[in-house]
């Protein structure tokens, strides 16, 4: 994961938003690079980050 996120940093446009997939109760560990659950469960479980 540490890997994937220096590649996002330093690849993908400034201010762009990436976002996954989570399994519920699976977040934490995202969360830990940055990534932040998203606002409803509408979309599906799913974690973000600004890059």
């Amino acid at each position: 994961m540490q890997r994937t996120m220096s590649y996002l940093k330093e690849n993908v446009q400034e201010y762009s938003y990436i976002t996954l997939m989570s399994a519920k109760g699976r977040e934490t560990f995202y969360e830990k690079f940055g990534f932040f659950k998203r606002p409803t469960d509408e979309f599906g479980y799913g974690m973000m980050v600004e890059l």
